[in-house]
């Protein structure tokens, strides 16, 4: 029931040495570690001084270092096929506040079971939503995604990396990859994750304040890429937050979200390595406008994988994103004497190189025009470089 896909054992660096994985897979156990890494940096002027920081790679910026453990366990040795229990942690790592506090955390705790040949599926524990709605990730692929990304679902509470919260997902697939998916879960704290973070220890608070139910539902189309058709994904969901968010000009609301989003598969130049081509997809997201920051975003996006024959694991890709920030965030700021931006675009291109099993890199350049609502600050060129470690 996830939408990002993690290298399989056959990518990694340890892979099977010694038999060890094959050892514990006798046993219904597998163990995955993945680390990531992630820098940020001004190529060209901001405008204003370096500190305060007020974006990623306003100066030099570790976004993210993380390292992840997951260990699984089948439940068939105690008569419950079709079972599997996930207990998951690890750091978190930044130098900017703003993405979160620097953590070691429970990064999921939770419990699978399919019925009826998973036709229905249902996991429940502590979660991070985010990689089971919506496929906010280009392509599933993390070492894909770069640029100038709002998610506007995890500004409306949604559970995200590194944070998690208690929920229950269920999934009803039906024929031609039709499916429906919904679920309930604690929202993050309402002041956003950072502080969802600071106050949750090790990740498994049930409860955190003012945080209530956020339900949400998501119908799509998902066909996988086989020898006989091409990679489709169509889906579309809307999210309702019971907590009470603080308005921007007074009061307080509950918080929504809902999105589209489509990724096709416009080339297939390998009839063996059938993943490899050309993908094109589109996004459009939006926000309560009176307490979420950003209240509309959209993306254009397309995605090569496999660019050359001799690099079929590479992948390249193009993106142009818009955020518009919102009109009471900017009407708040005008009852203050200060006129802050609409909106903002962002222009980037990546190119994963697949190194060899369980390494990949991802150089980046991207330019923003208004990186940050604030006025005063240039639009900028930005380089980046994401580190991925699959063991």
């Amino acid at each position: 029931m996830l939408t990002t896909q993690f290298p399989g054992i056959i990518d990694t660096i340890v892979g099977n040495r010694g038999g060890v994985r094959d050892a514990l897979a006798d046993h219904g156990i597998g163990v995955e570690m993945q680390s990531a890494s992630s820098v940020q940096t001004s190529l060209t002027a901001t405008g204003m001084p370096s500190d305060p920081q007020v974006y990623n790679g306003q100066k030099f910026t570790l976004r993210n270092n993380a390292l992840n453990i997951y260990v699984t366990k089948t439940l068939d040795d105690i008569g419950l096929g079709d079972t599997m229990l996930t207990v998951g942690g690890g750091y978190s790592v930044t130098s900017f506040a703003p993405n979160g506090r620097n953590s070691i955390t429970f990064k999921t705790l939770s419990i699978y079971h399919g019925f009826a040949n998973h036709t229905v599926e249902v996991k429940a524990g502590f979660l991070q939503n985010y990689l089971h709605f919506a496929g906010l990730i280009t392509g599933g692929n993390p070492t894909l995604t770069t640029g100038l990304v709002s998610l506007l679902p995890v500004q409306a509470g949604l559970s995200a990396e590194p944070a998690t919260t208690p929920g229950v997902n269920v999934q009803i697939n039906g024929k031609k990859g039709l499916y429906l998916l919904g679920g309930v879960q604690r929202s993050l704290n309402p002041r956003g994750i950072a502080e969802e973070i600071r106050t949750n220890g090790i990740g498994l608070d049930w409860h955190q304040h003012n945080a209530k139910a956020l339900y949400i539902g998501e119908v799509g189309i998902r066909r996988k890429a086989s020898p006989t058709q091409r990679s489709f994904w169509a889906r579309a969901g809307y999210l309702y937050n019971m907590s009470d968010y603080d308005r921007f000009l007074g009061g307080s609301d509950h918080n929504y979200s809902y999105y589209a989003l489509i990724d096709y598969q416009a080339t297939r130049p390998d009839n063996q390595l059938f993943f490899r081509g050309l993908y094109l997809g589109a996004s459009y997201s939006a926000a309560r406008k009176s307490v979420s920051a950003f209240s509309h975003a959209g993306e254009i996006r397309a995605y090569y994988v496999g660019p050359f024959n001799a690099r079929p694991t590479d992948s390249l890709n193009l993106t142009v994103s818009y955020n518009r920030f919102s009109e009471d965030l900017h009407a708040s700021y005008g009852l203050r004497g200060i006129d802050t931006a609409r909106h903002q675009v962002g222009i980037s291109g990546a190119y994963a190189v697949h190194l060899g099993p369980g390494v990949r890199i991802a150089p980046a350049l991207q330019y923003v025009f208004n990186p940050t609502f604030l006025p005063g600050y240039k639009n900028v060129l930005l380089g980046s470089a994401s580190l991925y470690l699959a063991f």
